[in-house]
């Protein structure tokens, strides 16, 4: 399973397998990490990957903005 990132030298530039995600979590190199599962979908969840942030998946301007303020 490959997952979607912006930015991090991995095999491929712009994917991560979860084996080298999780490899990264908790450390410095750590990719960041945006949940954007719908709001009651997270809230339910029972558990969540370390050093994620949750953010609207229908306003995706304004968690770049808050994520990076120089996109504002």
């Amino acid at each position: 399973m490959w997952l979607p990132i912006l930015e991090v030298a991995m095999t491929e530039p712009n994917r991560i397998s979860v084996d080298e995600l999780c490899g990264l979590v908790g450390t410095a190199n750590r990719p960041m990490i945006i949940d954007v599962r719908r709001e009651a979908v997270f809230a339910a969840a029972p558990a969540r990957i370390a050093g994620s942030v949750w953010h609207n998946h229908m306003n995706i301007e304004a968690a770049a903005e808050v994520l990076d303020p120089a996109l504002g």
